[in-house]
C-alpha cells in the first residue's frame, strides 16, 4: 500500500481496496487495522471466512468504484511511474488485459 501511495502521482489515484481474506488474527494488529483505515483513498474489506486468490479479487473488483482496476499481492511493490505508461495504452485504446512484472519484495 505505501510504494502505491508513495510511487503513484495522487491525481492517478482514485481508491485502493484492501480484501484480507480472513488472516489469522495474530498476524494482524489493532493499531495495523486502524492505520490502513486512515490511509487516504484506503478502504479495507474482510471476508468472513477463508475465499481464496480469485474470489478476493473478484469482491475486490466487485467493490471498485474506478474504471481501472489493478491488482498486487501483498508481496508486491511498485516501482517509480509504474502506472502512467499503463493507462496510457488503455488510452490509446487498447482493449486487452495488461500484465507487468513486479519485482517481489523479500
Amino acid at each position: 500500500v505505501h510504494s502505491v501511495l508513495n510511487r503513484t502521482p495522487v491525481h492517478l489515484i482514485y481508491e485502493i481496496i484492501l480484501v484480507d481474506d480472513f488472516s489469522d488474527q495474530r498476524n494482524r494488529s489493532e493499531t495495523a487495522d486502524r492505520l490502513l483505515t486512515k490511509l487516504p483513498k484506503v478502504r479495507c474489506l474482510r471476508n468472513s471466512r477463508r475465499e481464496g486468490l480469485i474470489r478476493s479479487r473478484v469482491r475486490g473488483a466487485d467493490a471498485a468504484k474506478a474504471g481501472v482496476l489493478t491488482f498486487l499481492d501483498s508481496h508486491c511493490e511498485v516501482n517509480k511511474d509504474w502506472l502512467p505508461p499503463l493507462l496510457q495504452r488503455i488510452k490509446e485504446g487498447s482493449r486487452s488485459s495488461m500484465f507487468t512484472s513486479l519485482p517481489d519484495v523479500t
